[in-house]
């Protein structure tokens, strides 16, 4: 049975798109993904060799085959802004555990500078298989840079070069293939392969708070116990750590903390407060302090963080610190395991932040996730949980965190190069975080082993879990056993040999349910006997008590002699009546005023059946090429399943739901044909058993009126909108002109509301003279067809003349080398954005024929400008619907280009204090993108104050907020912009915008006009004219914002590049148009132009466009 859940970074659903496309024919020199938004697309090369272009919004994904594997097909996924390019030969072994999913997750490799133009190697760690001399000849034969041997998960770390991987990929496919099949070892000595990720770190009263002034008071300061902080390097130099510090660099940057995370983490674990006269001084401040750099600005890359774990356990480091963290997969990954590995092995306690990605449940992080951790929330001053603080439980299902601490406000040494928190003085800094809370524990831990040094980990957590203090009505899965009291842990001369008892998961039905039984052994170290009076009990799901019963001990309370040990048996019995579902709860044993408590958890599956898949191919044979996707169309976050398996038969066990079955039968490289059944109403009620077969799927067929034109893909996806989020899904065909795979649909039984088709379909003329891809294409035939309510079973059409309308894309020339790609992308009401192909035209001005569908298919545009290795210039339309028969006719990177704001989306707003910053710019006829004219600089003042310089445009959406202080302000943002070779005009600009702001309840589209500059030029961007010419102009506001009555526009022009400025007249023509009048000397060649408006709110706008457009006489 095979069922792994594809995660992507980060947790909770909200949304999945997912694509399935056959590869085009291997490019040297691929065309640029259409629609690629406000910024440059990025190459991505996969653990496969294959390539991914992707744009820089996301929307558009162009996968590259590598040499030798023309005809791969992939699948192409969304998850909550995450995309995934997943070559179909890789999807078996990502389902049977062997590939990590992240090394086709396109949008991780990205963010951490994984693209080609960042690095010419992929980062991979791999686990061995039998000898690791077996896996080590695979990596040297693959080109294998700097092998670094792991042996927290017996594996090594390892650089591959790009141009190697397809020949890696080609060598462990079938190991890794064999090895999920069986236990014995492979040829190649891999079993699984990962990516070397990158986590992040995860970001006076506290000490006090925690009971380290009682601990110091009876003689426990740390003294003698070695605490290793894993981090971005701790600044030796600060007087906090004089002469304490032992350091280690696992980085390929230097020593110091570039960032100041690790400095204030350390502080609070065992800063000595020398700086501040011990006001703040740390919860350990005589342990002695290992330091490991593993972090630098852009991330911690996990072959770092295990080499600094094996480092510190090999200096026999009693406590770690991982105040990092990452996503949450189902299974072990590579931290995970070496968290549990070094603990069991060295009895090293791994203390590791829950991550800051609460409060929903299901946000802890990756390696807080880890069962042998110490995971650790974040509370206030009050003992209130922190709101960002991480929830469990964990995908695996335990019940974390386990305990908390103070996170929020926390003052800490500051490193010389710190850059981030608020200053406290010169030395210090406040910051807030379960990155702050962390250390806290690592210093409890360490004050409890100075005190039992012959404690191992297990013991360590044990007693500071044992001994927290609970916060009421707070749920465990938040808080996990309560806040530490490590006053109350070093009193303590009771302890037991666990914090947690985790029991197996029980199977429904629950009417035959075996109860399970675990000790708890419990230790007096006084001399005198202690009788502990024991109570226990389970909290439901649902936030109620669980029935008497559900949790039972073997007594209710126990003696345990002087310097002796007593143990006491828990028994959970999960086979009653209640809601299904994790259980957590405690064992609690009290002596006077001692308590001590254990956490319990145990998981009654809810209502669940069998479902058993058997696969036939279009001969009617038993097929193990297959992938089955099964959806629950019920659930708010749960993930899709991916399954196959080598006999043809998926058996799988789900909760009683409603599914969607997406089936594609004919996946392997080679195949002719490819057949996608659909069943959208899967109602698992009982075991059930259904077959696939894929002769129940049809043709699709589709012919255009010009015959020399070829197909360039055909595509049938489907959306199904879920209660939690929106589902998109399909199989398509890339041939590219070349003979293409078969394509066969099904939808399988009957339709469900929020269920919908769509088939999609380009075609071209291939560039006669050899060129790559369709170059020059003189037409295109864009074509969709929506079907409301289903999926379509075949499809066949013969596109006639009359059904389609014609665009003229008049395609502007630019500077000398500049090349353009052109292309259009269909969306109907249901289904939005889909497969898009961008095409070269190299000889420009160009104006192709696109020939489009009408019916319920809207069509949007979009332009690429390249020229060698400048910053591509990126041009884009709003969808619209055309009619049959007619012909529209638009200009494409017509002059003037400057700032503009085109009717749709607020470009720049306020939400409550966040200012969203995506200011546009636009050609004559409103194509639009970021940094059309060239990248530049962008500054924010509030009151003649310069709160920051920011890059323009934003390279990603995460980037395009920035937070302002409270309140009213008088707001001026500019804008500044410097050409990059690509455009011959627009080579500088400079808009500069003043406008009054506050905080606002909601998202409010700030003030902001635009003056539009409208010559009539050619397709070589000249305006032909004589000693003056009349220059319309429009006035553009933002629109949805409040802008006031304009009053006054002005205009100057100059023809010797802003040297001299003459002003031009200017009057009106109609509301918001204006007509200047414009000298041009003989000789002039460029007209540069100058405008300000103002208008009666006090908005105003100035702009300054150098080269506007070209004349000639």
């Amino acid at each position: 049975m095979s069922m792994r859940p594809f995660r992507p970074l980060g947790v909770g659903l909200l949304a999945v798109t997912m694509a399935t496309v056959a590869a085009p024919v291997t490019s040297a020199n691929p065309p640029p993904a259409i629609n690629a938004g406000s910024g440059t697309s990025r190459v991505l090369t996969l653990i496969t060799g294959d390539q991914v272009r992707l744009s820089a919004d996301q929307q558009q994904v162009q996968p590259i085959p590598a040499a030798g594997r023309t005809g791969a097909k992939f699948k192409i996924q969304r998850f909550r802004g995450h995309v995934s390019v997943i070559p179909l030969d890789a999807l078996p072994l990502i389902g049977r555990g062997r590939l990590d999913p992240r090394l086709f997750d396109v949008t991780e490799l990205a963010s951490a500078g994984y693209d080609d133009a960042h690095s010419k190697e992929l980062p991979l760690l791999f686990t061995y298989d039998g000898s690791p001399a077996a896996a080590t000849s695979t990596l040297r034969t693959a080109g294998s840079i700097a092998q670094k041997p792991l042996p927290a998960i017996n594996g090594a770390a390892a650089r591959i070069p790009k141009d190697k991987l397809s020949g890696l990929f080609t060598e462990l496919a079938p190991a890794l293939g064999a090895a999920a099949k069986s236990k014995a070892s492979t040829a190649a000595g891999i079993g699984k392969v990962w990516l070397d990720g990158k986590r992040t770190p995860t970001l006076d009263h506290s000490v006090p708070q925690i009971g380290a002034p009682a601990a110091w008071a009876a003689g426990y300061t740390g003294r003698g116990v070695k605490v290793a902080v894993l981090d971005s390097g701790v600044d030796a130099a600060h007087p906090d750590f004089a002469g304490r510090l032992q350091s280690e660099n696992f980085t390929p940057e230097g020593p110091e903390d570039a960032i100041g995370h690790a400095t204030h983490v350390a502080s609070i674990v065992a800063g000595s407060g020398a700086a501040s006269d011990g006001r703040y001084k740390g919860v350990a401040p005589d342990a002695e302090l290992l330091s490991g750099k593993v972090c630098v600005f852009d991330g911690c890359e996990e072959s770092w963080i295990l080499a600094g774990m094996n480092w510190a356990v090999q200096q026999h480091a009693k406590i770690v610190n991982l105040s990092l963290g990452g996503g949450d997969y189902p299974g072990d990954d590579p931290l995970e395991q070496a968290v549990n590995t070094l603990t069991a092995t060295t009895g090293t306690l791994f203390v590791v932040a829950a991550g800051n990605h609460g409060s929903s449940a299901g946000t802890v992080d990756s390696p807080g996730s880890a069962a042998a951790a110490l995971t650790v929330g974040a509370v206030d001053r009050d003992d209130q949980m922190a709101g960002f603080s991480g929830r469990g439980p964990t995908v695996a299902g335990l019940a974390k965190p386990d305990v908390t601490a103070p996170g929020v406000g926390i003052v800490a040494a500051k490193a010389s190069n710190s850059q981030i928190g608020d200053p406290v003085g010169t030395s210090y800094l406040r910051l807030s975080g379960t990155s702050m809370a962390t250390p806290h524990v690592a210093g409890a831990a360490a004050l409890l082993a100075q005190e039992h040094p012959d404690w191992k980990a297990g013991q360590l957590k044990a007693a500071l879990m044992g001994s927290a203090v609970t916060v009421a009505d707070v749920p465990v899965l938040t808080q996990g056993n309560g806040r530490i009291d490590v006053a109350a842990a070093t009193k303590l001369t009771v302890t037991a040999d666990t914090g947690s008892l985790a029991y197996d998961p029980q199977q429904w039905p629950h009417t035959d349910d075996v109860a399970q039984s675990k000790d708890i052994t419990y230790t007096n170290a006084a001399a005198q006997p202690v009788t502990l009076d024991l109570t226990a009990s389970y909290t439901g799901p649902d936030g109620e008590p669980a029935p008497a019963g559900a949790v039972r001990l073997s007594a209710s309370s126990v003696t345990i002699p002087g310097n002796g040990t007593a143990t006491v048996t828990v028994t959970s019995d999960t086979a009653f009546a209640g809601p299904d579902g994790l259980y957590v709860g405690s064992v609690v044993a009290r002596a006077g005023t001692t308590k001590l408590s254990t956490a319990l958890s145990v998981h009654r599956e809810q209502e669940s059946y069998n479902l058993t898949i058997n696969h036939l191919d279009r001969a009617g044979a038993v097929t193990g090429d297959y992938l089955d996707i099964i959806l629950n169309r019920q659930a708010e976050d749960e993930w899709p399943l991916f399954l196959s398996e080598e006999d043809g038969t998926t058996n799988v066990r789900l909760p009683k739901g409603q599914y969607l079955l997406d089936t594609t039968v004919g996946q392997e490289r080679g195949r002719a044909e490819a057949s996608n059944l659909v069943q959208p109403k899967l109602d698992l009620t009982s075991d059930t058993s259904i077959t696939v077969d894929a002769r129940q799927a049809k043709p699709v067929t589709i012919s255009v009126p010009e015959a020399t034109a070829r197909n360039v893909f055909t595509s049938v996806d489907y959306t199904m909108v879920t209660p939690g989020f929106t589902w998109f899904s399909g199989v398509a065909d890339v041939p590219e002109g070349h003979e293409g795979a078969r394509l066969y649909t099904a939808q399988v039984g009957p339709s469900v509301s929020g269920f919908d088709g769509r088939v999609t379909s380009q075609w071209a003329r291939l560039d006669p003279e050899g060129g790559q891809f369709f170059d020059n294409t003189p037409y295109l035939y864009a074509l969709g067809w929506p079907r409301d309510g289903g999926y379509f079973t075949g499809f066949s059409k013969v596109v006639r003349p009359s059904e389609l309308a014609t665009l003229k894309p008049a395609i502007t020339a630019q500077s000398v080398g500049t090349t353009g790609v052109f292309g259009v992308m269909g969306e109907t009401s249901k289904i939005l954005g889909g497969l898009g192909y961008g095409y070269p035209y190299s000889h420009l001005p160009a104006t192709p024929s696109v020939y489009v569908t009408t019916e319920g298919v809207s069509w949007a545009g979009a332009l690429i400008y390249t020229n060698g290795d400048a910053e591509a210039a990126f041009l884009n339309s709003r969808a619209v619907t055309y009619r049959p028969g007619r012909t529209y006719r638009e200009n494409w990177g017509r002059a003037v280009v400057g700032p503009a704001f085109p009717q749709h989306s607020p470009w720049v707003s306020r939400t409550g204090d966040t200012l969203g910053l995506t200011p546009p710019q636009a050609d004559s006829d409103g194509h639009y993108g970021q940094g059309v004219a060239g990248n530049g600089s962008m500054v924010v003042y509030r009151d003649g104050v310069e709160l920051a310089t920011l890059d323009y445009p934003f390279q990603a959406p995460k980037d395009t907020g920035f937070a302002v202080p409270a309140g009213p302000g008088s707001y001026r943002l500019e804008v500044e912009t410097a050409g990059s070779g690509v455009l011959d005009v627009s080579t500088a600009t400079r808009t500069s915008w003043t406008f009054k702001s506050t905080t606002t309840a909601g998202t409010t589209a700030l003030p902001l006009w635009a003056v539009r500059f409208l010559p009539g030029v050619d397709g070589h961007n000249v305006l032909r004219t004589g000693r003056t010419h009349v220059l319309p102009i429009v006035a553009q506001a933002q629109q949805g914002s409040a802008v006031g009555k304009l009053k006054t526009v002005k205009v100057q022009t100059s023809t010797d590049d802003g040297k001299t400025w003459l002003t031009a007249p200017v009057r009106t023509t109609a509301a918001g148009k204006f007509a200047a009048v414009v000298t041009v000397p003989d000789g002039a060649t460029y007209v540069s132009v100058r405008a300000q408006a103002a208008d009666s709110k006090g908005n105003t706008v100035q702009e300054t466009i150098t080269r506007a457009y070209k004349v000639a006489r």
